[in-house]
């Protein structure tokens, strides 16, 4: 299986020990607008802290598992922006008015943008420099970009969620699949013919604003779970957070924070051997901590993938709870953390059920087929009657749930400082449950999102928490172009020198989606697993549902001959725009039957807002 990115494969192993680097102070240049990252004083924060509006009214609270404003009822559906700071300010509201005519109510974008050299065109909002000191800039192409994305909201009556950075930040024209496509089949070294050193504008992809690895990198260190665990790289974080946090205390238009964008043990550095699931808890916990400090007013959240690390030890266990009697006949229902024979039971279960919905289609088709009628539907897949009972073991339950990730998500939700769940779901880079034989790829893709939907659903509710989808997609035939993985900076499969795609199966460790050699789904397929999905969150009351990411037409080019010189915070030249529309890394959502496939998932997420 392939690792990066989520592919799977085994977790790195230590190429070198690597000593932790000496407790350098961290030092902060203070040039014209550009902010220090020097310690907050208490006095300001509770200054922040005390002014404004009170948290109960305007800011989204949780109670008795439900997101509230102002005592009522809070689902949603969002999309993602990352790219939103890179804009003019005109297109910001373009696009911010686009996606609320299409009544969505909440949009999510990045808080951080992290550099190693100060950029002529685009934002940015934390610099690494050569002589170990750190430059966050509050400047027109700094930190006032989210002053200018959060006045739009406000416009435009949406909220924001704000993710404060990214597990995933791989070098310009990294291919982590380059080395091992030869390895694969014969047949997929005809990509050694297309164009692989694709080159982007700042901040055309998710993972081109710094994150965990620029943080490890700045600091001299190599691997990426260092970021959890090494103190000199937690305060640097933390100080960014001084500076950043208090800034939207008292902003209504700020959904939550969001400490991390999918947080695990690997990454494009590699991990220790040492890294564990308790590693990443520990760290979300000292985290959400140092945000409420700052910011009481704005609940928090996780961001994670949503994987589960079954029968793992919890730093925060959960505290069991007095549950009423089962009604006669009826089965208790356990309200503690997920085991690993749940989930083997309940895979078991899917399986039967889907065995016997194929023979019935078999005997009807069989019985059309005697009349003389039309059985083209029927079908014509492998079918296994019967499953062997497997042994219930955390090696069977797959990489979603053996904590091979690193991640504890309902260990994660028990924090105190947590408000919400969070999960997300790109079957195309990430196995969420084994290929049941009984359907073909498409529908054990969409069944795989149903059942992890429904999983993280039951999670959270016995956590007495919300619980938010904050993100998923699907790639298909017409985004395959330029689909890149989120551990990538290049194009999975390019369009070749002569513009052509090359018509190559895809290799099976790609997931469930793209597996057994078909290429990816065609739109209207795409259509059917998104609203599939989207109402299993509806019907499991998923406070929360957010689509990656927006696509938005009719951008303004950026005018480069006003470019301010290196090192200037006094000026902003937009660093996308050029082909007058959005980024798009494959799963770019811009036609409009897809728009009003979410207009409408808004509108349903809308009339469950009545008290």
């Amino acid at each position: 299986m392939l690792s990066a990115l989520g592919l799977f494969l085994p977790l790195p192993t230590k190429l070198s020990t690597m000593r932790f680097c000496a407790a350098a102070a961290v030092v902060a240049c203070l040039v014209g607008s550009v902010a220090s990252t020097a310690w907050i004083p208490s006095s300001v924060r509770a200054e922040k802290r005390n002014s404004g509006t009170p948290a109960s009214q305007g800011f989204v609270t949780t109670n008795n598992g439900q997101f509230q404003v102002n005592g009522q009822p809070f689902f949603y559906f969002a999309t993602d922006a990352y790219w939103l700071m890179q804009l003019s300010d005109a297109d910001i509201d373009l696009t911010l008015k686009s996606i609320a005519a299409k009544n969505i109510t909440v949009v999510r974008t990045w808080a951080f943008n992290d550099v190693f050299e100060i950029p002529t065109v685009g934002a940015w909002f934390q610099a690494f420099n050569p002589n170990g000191t750190i430059t966050i800039n509050t400047g027109p192409n700094g930190l006032q970009r989210l002053d200018t994305i959060l006045a739009s909201a406000k416009t435009h009556g949406l909220m924001i969620q704000l993710a404060l950075t990214n597990n995933w930040n791989p070098a310009r024209n990294f291919d982590p699949l380059g080395p091992l496509l030869s390895d694969l089949n014969s047949t997929l070294a005809k990509r050694a013919g297309t164009v692989t050193n694709v080159t982007h504008p700042p901040g055309f992809l998710s993972n081109d604003y710094g994150g965990m690895d620029a943080y490890v990198r700045a600091h001299n260190l190599t691997e990426h779970d260092q970021f959890f665990t090494n103190q000199t790289l937690i305060n640097a974080f933390q100080n960014y957070l001084n500076v950043l946090v208090p800034r939207y205390a008292n902003n209504t238009e700020l959904l939550t924070w969001e400490l991390a964008n999918d947080a695990r043990c690997n990454s494009t550095l590699p991990n220790s051997p040492t890294c564990v699931a308790q590693n990443v808890t520990q760290w979300h916990a000292t985290i959400a901590t140092h945000v409420k400090t700052l910011d009481p007013n704005h609940i928090i959240s996780s961001g994670s993938q949503g994987f589960f690390c079954v029968d793992c030890p919890k730093l925060f266990p959960l505290a069991p709870r007095p549950q009423p009697s089962p009604t006669p006949g009826a089965k208790r229902r356990s309200n503690g953390p997920l085991t690993a024979k749940a989930v083997l039971t309940q895979r078991r279960a899917s399986m039967k059920r889907n065995a016997e919905a194929a023979r019935q289609r078999r005997e009807g088709a069989a019985e059309k087929r005697a009349r003389g009628e039309n059985a083209r539907w029927a079908y014509r897949g492998p079918v296994a009657d019967k499953h062997p009972k497997r042994q219930l073991s955390t090696q069977n339950v797959g990489p979603a749930f053996d904590g091979s990730q690193g991640v504890d998500s309902q260990d994660i939700l028990n924090i105190p400082d947590i408000g919400f769940s969070t999960f997300q779901l790109f079957p195309d880079q990430n196995v969420y449950a084994p290929l049941d034989p009984n359907l073909d790829a498409f529908n054990n893709t969409v069944q795989a999102g149903i059942e992890w939907i429904t999983m993280q659903a039951q999670s959270a509710l016995t956590f007495g928490k919300p619980v938010s989808l904050t993100g998923f997609g699907l790639v298909t035939q017409n985004n395959l172009p330029a689909f890149t993985l989120f551990n990538s900076s290049q194009p999975f499969l390019p369009l070749n020198a002569s513009g052509v795609q090359p018509q190559i199966p895809l290799p099976t460790a790609l997931g469930v989606g793209l597996s057994q050699g078909q290429l990816p789904l065609t739109d209207q397929q795409q259509q059917i697993a998104y609203s599939s999905w989207i109402q299993s969150a509806i019907s499991n009351d998923v406070a929360g549902i957010t689509q990656y990411q927006w696509g938005q037409e009719n951008l303004t080019a950026p005018t480069q001959n006003v470019a301010p010189a290196q090192s200037s915070t006094n000026t902003f030249t937009p660093a996308l725009g050029q082909q007058n529309i959005s980024p798009n890394d494959g799963y770019q959502a811009i036609s409009p039957s897809l728009q009003n496939l979410f207009q409408a998932t808004a509108l349903q997420q809308a009339a469950k807002n009545v008290g």
